[in-house]
């Protein structure tokens, strides 16, 4: 079924009439005389919005109306009859359209349908793919109100706040059901990989709170990356309000996919929160394993302030050597020094007890001459940049405040916009419209 309206013109025909239309625009608004190149910017654009316009309404119009005959095929099996013609308004890149669209209605299975949107691959949203890339992509970098306003002053769309609001959270939904399918890929061991060979993947992972549903919680973020001349190179990340149990499978299949399959060793960075080492035990057990130094030394500047007093010298120069003895494998010292503290208070020995066991807990962690050696970094900055930049960066705003639901949807929005700010947000639109 052919859903183009007849036309007693050629192609070459219809070019000629085009272009006689175009010189039309172009006399209209091409100036003459001198102009200063902001002012010749701004008349080209112009006139290229109206040519693109010009260009669409001609295409739009080539459709026709999707009416062939009387009776068309209905998907039930049976015949869909036609009944009227039904308006549609939709916003597109290049503005405003209005289509006019054969109805047809079948009786055995009580449905209707307009031929003219399966051909335009509509769906039932008053937008085209093209404005929801736009708006997922300004989405994920500025609120809904600004990313609505930006979209106004780049393309001339006017979408109200709230449009913006659902469309980028129909993305980031989209994006969240594509990492359900990766994480299944995993498990069915048919995830794509790259099949560059890599010496070694770096990874981390952390938490930043953010306040949802009136209260403060937990947003877990990882981040793989690699580690170059000039600095981090190839980094990719997830983030998620779910549980850390959630969250280790989607960072297990993060790894795989950014190049673990590949890579001769995986390093994993990151503070003494228990809930990361827990998911590092599970999907990493062989990954090198390294404890945050400055997290580590924090830990020892509390030691230092309870046994020698708030910037006191000895805690001081207590801590430049312990310091020394960490950067030099000798953490066992480090612990030793602590075994020999006797508090006289007993918070003091609270405190002993606990950098005590956190110390033995993470001594194999915390082998940070050997880690620099081989060309580790023994810092987890990398994931608390990352924690500003997917989370703090759009999130936490002044005012801001966050339905769960909203929240998850920009959490996978912002950390697909991090990624690569190259995301094809349009073909994400796609695959949330097909999704529908």
């Amino acid at each position: 079924m052919s859903a183009f309206k007849p036309s007693q013109e050629s192609k070459e025909e219809r070019i000629q009439r085009l272009l006689r239309q175009f010189e039309q625009t172009l006399r209209e608004r091409l100036t003459e005389g001198p102009q200063t190149l902001e002012e010749i910017e701004r008349e080209v654009a112009d006139i290229g919005k109206q040519v693109q316009k010009d260009l669409q309404d001609e295409k739009l119009d080539q459709s026709g109306t999707g009416y062939t005959q009387d009776q068309v095929p209905c998907c039930c099996g049976g015949k869909a009859a036609y009944c009227a013609e039904h308006r549609r308004h939709l916003v597109t890149l290049h503005g405003p359209i209005t289509l006019t669209r054969a109805y047809y209605y079948c009786r055995g299975c009580h449905t209707g349908t307009c031929p003219l949107d399966t051909v335009l691959g509509l769906d039932k949203g008053e937008t085209s793919l093209g404005v929801r890339g736009l708006i997922g992509r300004l989405s994920a970098y500025m609120p809904d109100r600004k990313a609505s306003a930006e979209a106004e002053l780049l393309t001339g769309v006017k979408l109200a706040p709230s449009t913006a609001q659902r469309l980028s959270r129909a993305l980031g939904d989209q994006l969240a059901r594509d990492w359900q399918a990766e994480e299944a890929r995993w498990k069915a061991d048919r995830l794509s990989r790259t099949d560059r060979p890599i010496p070694c993947v770096h990874t981390s992972m952390d938490g930043v709170f953010v306040f949802v549903d009136k209260q403060w919680c937990e947003a877990k973020v990882g981040v793989v990356y690699e580690r170059g001349e000039q600095g981090v190179e190839r980094a990719a990340y997830y983030a998620t309000l779910a549980k850390s149990a959630d969250f280790g499978r989607r960072w297990r299949t993060l790894t795989c996919r950014e190049g673990r399959g590949h890579c001769r060793q995986l390093v994993v960075v990151a503070d003494g929160a228990e809930w990361i080492w827990q998911e590092t035990g599970k999907y990493a057990p062989r990954s090198v394993q390294i404890l945050d130094y400055y997290h580590g030394v924090q830990h020892l500047w509390m030691v230092a302030r309870i046994r020698f007093g708030e910037g006191s010298e000895a805690g001081a120069t207590w801590m430049a050597l312990q310091q020394e003895r960490l950067l030099d494998d000798k953490v066992d010292a480090v612990i030793a020094d602590l075994e020999l503290w006797v508090p006289n208070t007993v918070a003091g020995e609270e405190v002993r007890t606990g950098k005590l066991s956190y110390l033995r807990t993470h001594r194999h962690r915390m082998q940070y001459k050997t880690f620099r050696e081989a060309g580790y970094h023994i810092g987890s900055g990398v994931v608390e940049a990352s924690c500003k930049a997917t989370v703090q960066g759009r999130m936490k705003g002044p005012g801001m405040r966050w339905r769960a639901a909203g929240a998850e949807a920009m959490l996978h929005l912002r950390a697909a916009w991090c990624t690569s700010q190259q995301t094809d947000f349009v073909a994400i639109a796609r695959r949330a419209s097909m999704a529908a």
